[in-house]
């Protein structure tokens, strides 16, 4: 069985190995804008997601997260499979990879469902993880190899366009592709993502 690397959990295209297993499908991307908390456990003290904006006009998704206690964010277009990022501790500068495929939540899904955070939702098999998925497309839940995460305070609303580039003046630098489309950067191996 193939363990899964947070920082890119349920991107990838790969199903759950497990004896019996039906071929992977994709699972609902989500059809609306929305914004949420995202509150993570079984990450590094100071680092791990914050915040996930979601448009789905652009199909990209925002990430407002602390990583090593910096704040930091960073953009994933789903379609291109591009990701930008930019912090703090990189004053006037964002760093852009493209990881060669695009971020789709593929898996298996399954006749259990619950309710998150007030959202009913059907549970996704994907890599070692189980995604809670609502009718609408929002993975509301994740549990791994060592960690779960939950949306909160999920808001269903237009998000403007602009949350969705760096800040104009910042000088964006294009970044080797990086290997297995993990982002480079401090402490970015231990952000896990909702899809």
């Amino acid at each position: 069985m193939k363990r899964i690397r947070p920082l890119h959990c349920l991107a990838a295209a790969t199903l759950l190995a497990s004896a019996g297993a039906a071929r992977a499908e994709p699972a609902p991307k989500p059809q609306t804008d929305f914004t949420a908390a995202w509150q993570v456990s079984g990450t590094p003290a100071g680092s791990g997601p914050t915040r996930i904006s979601y448009s789905s006009a652009l199909g990209k998704m925002r990430i407002e997260m602390m990583a090593e206690g910096q704040p930091m964010t960073m953009v994933r277009d789903m379609n291109a499979g591009s990701m930008v990022m930019w912090s703090a501790m990189m004053p006037g500068m964002a760093m852009q990879v493209e990881t060669g495929r695009k971020f789709d939540l593929e898996g298996q899904p399954t006749s259990e469902t619950d309710t998150v955070s007030g959202e009913p939702c059907t549970i996704w098999l994907a890599y070692d993880a189980q995604v809670c998925v609502t009718a609408d497309g929002i993975p509301v839940r994740t549990i791994g190899d060592g960690f779960s995460a939950t949306m909160t305070e999920i808001e269903r609303s237009p998000q403007e366009a602009s949350l969705f580039a760096p800040p104009p003046g910042l000088q964006v630098m294009q970044m080797p592709r990086a290997a297995g489309g993990m982002m480079p950067g401090a402490g970015m191996a231990n952000v896990p993502l909702p899809f």
